[in-house]
């Protein structure tokens, strides 16, 4: 499910992060969980063979990293995540869907209801609170802070299992 509309990883239930990114992210649920919710990862590293499908797909750094640079989710580095309600794992409404390019998805958007502003800046703060920094252009995504001292893998997510 991703701006593609195309399939783009064999597998897509195992979405895998550095241990740090992991251990971060754990915490961050931890203190999500006496509220009610969780956290649903949407994506995480990325190979950057997928990574060059992307961008050939849509070329635009505002939303698409370079695979020439590599980009910071093909270092295990970044996750793109929302809040879920824990008891029966529904999304909480956030400013649009997933892999939004418009201008809904920037975190400067204020044209919205007041609750979605909240939960938006709910998942922010617990995120930033635990090492993360989120992409200006999309609410869902964070970069473990330090994420450029790790280098752009290609691995295919088939040879991690």
């Amino acid at each position: 499910n991703n701006f593609t509309g195309k399939k783009v990883y064999e597998k897509g239930t195992i979405c895998f992060v550095l241990k740090e990114v992991a251990e971060k992210l754990d915490l961050v649920q931890k203190q999500l969980e006496p509220m009610g919710l969780g956290l649903l990862v949407w994506d995480g590293y990325r190979p950057l063979a997928v990574q060059r499908t992307f961008w050939e797909i849509f070329p635009d750094e505002n939303y698409v990293a370079n695979p020439a640079q590599g980009g910071r989710h093909n270092r295990g580095t970044a996750v793109d995540v929302t809040l879920v309600t824990l008891d029966d794992g529904k999304e909480v409404e956030m400013p649009t869907h997933f892999d939004d390019f418009s201008e809904r998805a920037h975190r400067t958007y204020t044209d919205l209801p007041a609750h979605v502003i909240k939960n938006r800046n709910l998942l922010e703060t617990l995120m930033h609170a635990q090492g993360f920094e989120g992409w200006k252009n999309e609410w869902w995504h964070f970069d473990l802070q330090g994420w450029e001292k790790y280098q752009p893998l290609d691995i295919a997510l088939e040879e991690l299992e």
